[in-house]
């Protein structure tokens, strides 16, 4: 059982190594709609803007708005891009289902695999994320918009809503996994490949 499982992991990261532009693609989509929100989070909640922008004010609500939808927009964007690397993965599934391997196994190898890719690009997304708010918070800083205020700090407020953003995505994202291997089989998965998406 330990062999049969070494030999899974074994093709599975072979697999990885050949079609290496699919796996980029939703790990750059993962890490950049973090980034994205990461920054706006870290800007928008810091003291230095909070401060500069009037209580109950219409630029306030404008911006809340924008960010609103900008968060909406990421977290689409991720299981959008989600989705379309399972219905990539099928492809390779409906290999092994054919070849006799255990959906049970194919689950594990598949959400080991897909948690270590969303891990580090949320990882990495939000870290950056941080770092580009700080750069931006630097540089409104020094174009003296508020020079009344003290000096940008990014929001400690902020990260936890960014942190709480990627715990969402990441939770979507397994459900996504769990929910596309428990209707797999070879049958499904071969129309699937056959689909095209509709031109609206």
């Amino acid at each position: 059982m330990v062999v049969m499982e070494m030999k899974l992991t074994n093709l599975l990261n072979k697999l990885r190594r050949v079609n290496s532009r699919q796996y980029k693609q939703f790990w750059l989509c993962v890490a950049f709609a973090n980034l994205l929100v990461a920054s706006f989070f870290g800007v928008l909640f810091s003291d230095f803007i909070q401060k500069a922008l009037p209580e109950g004010g219409d630029s306030r609500k404008q911006i809340y708005l924008i960010f609103g939808i900008a968060v909406i927009g990421c977290f689409i964007f991720v299981l959008y891009a989600m989705g379309l690397f399972l219905r990539y993965k099928s492809k390779e599934i409906g290999i092994f289902l054919a070849l006799g391997t255990e959906k049970k196994r194919l689950s594990g190898a598949l959400l080991k695999e897909i948690f270590s890719l969303g891990l580090s690009a949320t990882v990495v997304g939000i870290i950056v994320g941080n770092l580009l708010a700080l750069g931006i918070g630097k540089i409104i800083e020094m174009i003296n918009i508020a020079p009344y205020l003290s000096s940008f700090m990014v929001s400690v407020q902020g990260m936890l809503y960014a942190a709480v953003f990627a715990i969402l995505v990441f939770v979507c994202i397994l459900i996504m996994t769990l929910a596309f291997m428990k209707r797999s089989n070879v049958m499904e998965i071969i129309n699937e490949q056959r689909k095209c998406e509709p031109i609206k």
